[in-house]
């Protein structure tokens, strides 16, 4: 498989730095991701692989003053760069609420890259977070944004591309082609559902983990710790197992979902992977849900990448017509077996802000 470019988890990557050298012999370059905007709160000093980073603060960033801001930001940037980043990701705030008001921070961590930038000379990537009630200031501090960016990672809260609104995820995607236009490569935070979608709408990237991660709420995020931050379970299926990509249908399920599916002859048939889980046993398959995830994103965004620009838009449409079909057909295999159905609406509202994008696209 073809990588060209992974996000690592700064504080794994620390202690575990014999990937790099794997990465780097496969062409793979890589962003260093610290979570910095977890010290938004005091309950980041609770979880020991973040309170145990060199360079974390000594308190949150609210009572932090500027000063202390900005050597965080430096020292976060040197930290990336001293594992061989490929790019600095900056990091920035994410508001809790629409009336938050970043644009003295947006300024304090520019000044900082513009200085560390001479030190280091990495592309650097802002990252804007925005509450997706407030989508004004997202843009107006998008317009002030220092020249000093070649990329902006953007990250809405909360977002959910499983369960919002086609409006909704319009407006966020809209944000994301005004990033473009401005001649920065947009990548989309914790929206890997739209992988295909962003792809043929001309977004450059997407985050979304693997088979997790699929959507952001900054409030839950600071309040409950992360599943790699708890204890782990003494069952080998609750440490083995892990969500899982489905493309026929477009959408990731629990271990308990896959195993259903796999046990319903109709829906297995349906779904079930004939690349790289083609001779795996069931056990298998379900252990190794992030591997084949990770796989199934990475080939359908190449494979939307590899087409001319002027046939991605028939190409994810297609795509979304034939999972909605896959889906019904899933559905009445799982009605007929006594299973609950799958909720299956975000295939309807990613076809219509595909179709919604598109048009807007054309007019323009």
């Amino acid at each position: 498989m073809s990588l060209p470019w992974v996000v690592l988890d700064g504080s794994w990557v620390a202690s575990n730095r014999d990937i790099l050298p794997m990465l780097r012999a496969a062409g793979t370059r890589y962003l260093i991701d610290t979570a910095a905007w977890r010290f938004q709160s005091d309950s980041a000093f609770g979880v020991a692989r973040l309170a145990n980073l060199p360079h974390a603060p000594t308190r949150s960033w609210p009572e932090l003053p500027i000063d202390d801001f900005q050597r965080f930001i430096a020292d976060d940037l040197r930290f990336q760069a001293s594992l061989g980043a490929a790019a600095s990701l900056v990091p920035g705030l994410i508001p809790a609420d629409r009336s938050a008001d970043l644009a003295a921070h947006d300024q304090a961590a520019s000044s900082v890259v513009e200085q560390v930038c001479f030190e280091q000379p990495l592309p650097a990537i802002a990252t804007i977070g925005f509450h997706t009630q407030g989508l004004d200031g997202a843009e107006q501090r998008l317009e002030s944004l220092s020249s000093v960016y070649s990329a902006v990672y953007v990250q809405p809260t909360p977002i959910d591309p499983y369960r919002d609104s086609p409006d909704k995820l319009g407006n966020v995607i809209m944000l994301l082609q005004q990033i473009q236009r401005q001649g920065r490569e947009a990548i989309a935070g914790r929206m890997g559902a739209l992988t295909v979608l962003l792809r043929a709408l001309g977004i450059a990237a997407a985050d979304g983990g693997m088979g997790a991660g699929e959507a952001f709420a900054l409030n839950a995020k600071l309040k409950a710790p992360r599943p790699s931050d708890r204890p782990e379970s003494s069952t080998p299926r609750a440490s083995n197992a892990s969500r899982r990509y489905l493309p026929p249908i477009k959408r990731s399920v629990s271990p308990d979902v896959v195993e259903l599916i796999e046990t319903t002859p109709a829906a297995d048939a349906l779904l079930r992977c004939t690349t790289c889980c083609r001779f795996l046993a069931p056990n298998d398959r379900i252990r190794r849900g992030r591997e084949h995830s990770l796989l199934a994103r990475v080939t359908e965004a190449q494979q939307v990448s590899s087409l001319p620009p002027s046939m991605r838009l028939d190409h994810a449409e297609r795509e979304w017509q034939t999972a909605r079909r896959t889906a019904t057909s899933l559905n009445t295999a799982l009605r007929e077996a006594g299973h609950k159905e799958l909720p299956t609406e975000h295939l309807d509202n990613q076809l219509a802000v595909l179709r919604q994008r598109a048009a807007r696209s054309e007019a323009a």
